[in-house]
């Protein structure tokens, strides 16, 4: 509590008030947690900024927020732009604090979290305390945190509002949240180890990343208690997989950030042949306060059983786009049959004989990956300012059962060379947006109505296609930790000298790499690693110079041991026979 009156202290003449934004700029940690709740105490709304995106992303989000101050430490300090007020943790010892709250009212922005946008810029939607104060009050019920003090692990980005399930309601029942890092979370080994050493009750987590600490530790990266899935969509095989090793009750979460955090749940005990039916789990039924609407193209009701787009009303609806009234009135309309206002979220459903919405897809382009949702149209806008793109399409593929991913499709103007398009695209865009492949065309195909035609596409060749030099690993640790690469990417061969990032690797997929290398060398290779050596070649080279390292290290430990059983005597006749030697 002192900590987080320091830092509403430190922002208050910064004008942290009611109405007001203040950016939090950490990875994973208890200082971010404490910052959130700082600027909460100031009665201002929060903006969540990812350290792994690029520095103009950061910029323009704080530009567009027009946010008072940043807090952050001092690695966050050093990116912000010129002239942006800065509170940089850890403060001071005794810095002067104020114990005092300012109360923001039900309508105030608790937060601004930033989603894509389909006009090529992210738009900053405005998350108001009282959806966030209904949201927590129901969760706390719903995931039996108030049956006692419940230990939660927060193990995704508060940049999107996955881990607000964690944060919030644990909290407002006197729960333990444990902040797991972003190199611990995502890291099977280092995620198996931290549980095993201080289990969790509850878990919020996407089903991709389960899918990927299951996929190298198994069952044992499971809560004691309750697993909450969310952010994208369910398979039937990952859930039951869960189910079957009957550790944890599983509750599949739904919504979009536009009505807090998530509007529907459903717990799959009880899971009837109809609804088993569907590809993937439903998205449930509403929680306190909260209504759907299932509805056509010309907002009349579907007939059960019929898709039709969710539409969600109730007290978790924010308050619209921040700067962006257009936008905020064609999502954000009256409700058709009430008195309230509904978000038309773009999802399809159809609703069940027992009342449970089934998830269908979406009606437009937006897609999810790894949990963040996507619009492409936004990932075609930054590519077509590229002076080498002439026109520019992005879909999702799935060419292997399980791993979706983003394609670029790109028509090069005038025959310009577009190899470094996607290191270009990285320098704009935060990873989960940056395509794993780019693909040319002399044209996109086109349907005679004159629509992109994506079952015309061609998958993306293996590698990056016709003409790629491969050059072959030349010792054994090349060859091992290229045959990974192979496995965990799809490909046929790697060359030692090609980036992981640029043959489609994504950070799910480079801790599968890091920890199946660990495993194969014994090496403790950090995860971030792969990130500054993120070829064959300098891989191999960190595994070579720890592993040698070790050897020094055990020869040491045998010539300490001998020496150690000497006794006294024969240890100066020793060293009187090497100077002896050396004077020689």
């Amino acid at each position: 509590d002192a900590r987080t009156a320091e830092i509403a202290a430190a922002l208050r003449p910064h004008g942290a008030r009611p109405g007001a934004v203040v950016g939090v700029l950490f990875d994973r940690s208890a200082a971010q947690v404490a910052a959130v709740l700082g600027v909460l105490r100031t009665g201002a709304a929060y903006l969540p900024l990812h350290v792994e995106h690029p520095d103009s992303r950061i910029e323009f989000l704080l530009a567009d927020a027009s946010a008072v101050a940043v807090v952050t430490d001092a690695a966050g300090a050093a990116r912000l732009p010129t002239g942006v007020p800065c509170v940089t943790l850890p403060l001071a010892q005794g810095a002067a604090s104020d114990a005092a709250v300012t109360a923001a009212g039900a309508d105030d922005p608790a937060y601004v979290i930033y989603t894509s946008g389909s006009t090529g810029e992210p738009k900053g939607v405005l998350v108001r305390n009282g959806g966030l104060a209904n949201y927590t009050q129901d969760l706390v019920s719903r995931l039996g945190l108030d049956a006692g003090p419940q230990q939660v692990g927060l193990v995704t980005s508060l940049s999107t509002d996955l881990g607000n399930t964690a944060l919030f309601p644990t909290l407002a029942s006197g729960g333990t949240v444990h902040v797991l890092s972003t190199e611990t979370a995502t890291d099977p080994a280092a995620y198996a180890a931290y549980v095993a050493g201080s289990p969790l009750d509850v878990v919020k987590i996407t089903p991709s990343h389960l899918g990927a600490l299951l996929g190298l530790e198994g069952d044992q990266v499971l809560p004691r208690r309750l697993l909450v899935l969310g952010g994208e969509a369910a398979p039937w095989a990952l859930v039951d997989r869960v189910a079957a090793a009957g550790r944890c009750a599983v509750l599949n979460h739904y919504g979009p950030t536009e009505t807090t955090i998530g509007s529907l749940t459903f717990p799959l005990e009880g899971a009837t042949a109809e609804q088993r039916g569907a590809p993937v789990v439903p998205v449930g039924r509403p929680i306190a306060n909260t209504y759907v609407r299932l509805l056509d193209r010309a907002l009349r009701p579907v007939p059960q059983g019929m898709p039709g787009e969710v539409c969600i009303g109730g007290a978790g609806l924010a308050t619209g786009y921040l700067n962006r009234p257009d936008q905020t009135a064609e999502r954000f309309i009256a409700d058709p049959f009430g008195p309230g206002s509904l978000y038309r979220t773009g999802d399809l459903g159809r609703l069940t004989t027992d009342g449970t919405v089934a998830f269908l897809g979406r009606a437009d382009s937006q897609v999810k990956v790894r949990g963040y949702r996507v619009e492409v149209a936004e990932i075609e806008q930054v590519a077509l300012r590229h002076a080498g793109v002439q026109h520019a399409a992005v879909v999702l593929r799935e060419d292997t059962p399980g791993d979706a991913r983003l394609v670029l499709y790109a028509v090069p103007e005038d025959g310009a060379a577009l190899d470094e398009l996607r290191l270009w695209l990285g320098e704009r865009l935060p990873d989960y947006m940056v395509p794993n492949a780019v693909v040319t065309l002399q044209a996109l195909p086109m349907t005679p109505n004159g629509k992109l035609d994506k079952r015309a596409l061609p998958a993306p060749v293996p590698g990056g296609g016709a003409g790629r030099s491969v050059t072959p690993p030349s010792s054994d640790t090349e060859r091992a930790i290229a045959e990974i690469w192979c496995d965990v990417l799809g490909e046929e061969e790697v060359g030692v000298d090609e980036g992981f990032f640029a043959l489609g690797g994504h950070s799910l997929l480079a801790t599968q790499v890091i920890a199946r290398i660990r495993t194969l060398f014994d090496v403790q290779l950090p995860l971030h690693i792969i990130f500054t050596a993120s070829t064959v070649e300098a891989l191999a080279a960190e595994v070579d110079r720890q592993r040698g390292e070790a050897g020094d290290d055990d020869e040491l430990a045998k010539a300490l041991a001998e020496l150690d059983e000497l006794s006294d005597e024969e240890a100066a006749a020793l060293l009187a026979e090497e100077l002896d030697g050396d004077g020689a």
